[in-house]
């Protein structure tokens, strides 16, 4: 299975030191880390070579945003106009139609790609972008952490959108890698989650195909019924309601999770599994049992000893219920 790709964006001369230090914790992890100084972008010649970025953020598994004093270059479909100490009125006005940088649209590929997104923004750019807000389209103010208002814009463009977008301010680089471990840890944790709730949902359709076959007896129940004449005994109509019954008792087992798991591995036949099913009066004989009828004492101290088996022994006592009998005790 390949690694994951973390994609690293942001400017590159203010935040070389950065890029690096994420360069080295993301290869720790085991995961790629996708950075464009690198040479990990794969650049076609038919097209500019930004758009060569954003499809190397569409093939990545996260995008890491790094955001600081500087805004970035424009991007090849964006005119480049940046404030000056000395600029006039018009060309204020002028500027305030703002380009798009670069490491502004590697964000925008990824969110329209669904990728997730982490946002890093520096400790005192962030607070600064307080004083912004305060003093919307204020021509006259002059930031002291930023080369442009652009970097606010890109910010406050962040904050607007309704996911992809949190946010954690740093100083140094070791406390951006520490937010990400938590981050991804929380993360792996919802995998996790959605990998359980999908073994449920499993489960759930192995249960509807039982109640289906519960419903197909229960019909053949009545049919029996109805076809019993006056000249037909009563032991012969029991007979064919207790054949029927194995034959649900047969099915149900059929579906059972560890059961599939034992057919699969270890060839065991039904009979034989229903049999030791029925036949054992605790947990430690069933598992000495099975371990008995197919060789392998490994079964047995798995069973006994793990604690990671407690959803073979969920799938045991549910096919000791589907034949009518109590589950064991611990």
């Amino acid at each position: 299975m390949a690694a994951p790709r973390i994609f690293i964006s942001s400017t590159y001369y203010d935040l070389r030191y950065v890029r690096s230090s994420l360069f080295n914790h993301v290869s720790s992890l085991g995961f790629e880390p996708v950075l464009s100084e690198k040479g990990d972008i794969p650049y076609a010649h038919t097209v500019p070579l930004d758009e060569s970025c954003y499809r190397a953020v569409e093939g990545c598994d996260i995008l890491v945003l790094i955001i600081g004093g500087r805004y970035g270059s424009a991007a090849s479909t964006q005119p480049e106009s940046l404030l000056h100490d000395e600029a006039t009125e018009e060309e204020v006005a002028a500027a305030r139609t703002r380009y798009e940088s670069i490491t502004k649209k590697e964000y925008r590929a990824a969110l329209e790609a669904g990728i997730p997104t982490y946002i890093c923004v520096d400790a005192n750019v962030l607070a600064e972008f307080q004083t912004f807000r305060k003093n919307p389209g204020n021509p006259k103010i002059r930031y002291a952490h930023v080369d442009s208002e652009s970097v606010y814009l890109l910010i406050e463009d962040v904050l607007a959108q309704p996911y992809g977008n949190p946010v954690q301010a740093f100083t140094m680089p070791d406390e951006i890698e520490g937010w990400l471990m938590k981050q991804w840890a929380g993360l792996f944790q919802d995998l996790l989650k959605q990998s359980k709730v999908a073994r449920q949902i499993k489960d759930l359709e192995s249960q509807v195909q039982n109640l289906g076959e519960i419903s197909q007896t229960m019909k053949g129940y009545l049919e029996d019924i109805v076809r019993a004449t006056s000249n037909a005994s009563k032991e012969s109509v029991e007979e064919r309601i207790n054949e029927r019954t194995e034959k649900l008792k047969k099915n149900s087992l059929k579906h059972n999770p560890f059961y599939q798991w034992l057919r699969s591995r270890h060839r065991m036949d039904g009979e034989t599994f229903q049999k030791i099913l029925e036949t054992a009066t605790s947990r430690q004989a069933l598992a000495a049992a099975l371990a008995e009828a197919l060789g392998d004492s490994s079964i047995h101290e798995a069973l006994n000893s793990t604690p990671s088996t407690d959803r073979a022994w969920e799938d045991l006592d549910r096919a000791r219920q589907d034949l009518g009998l109590e589950p064991f005790e611990d």
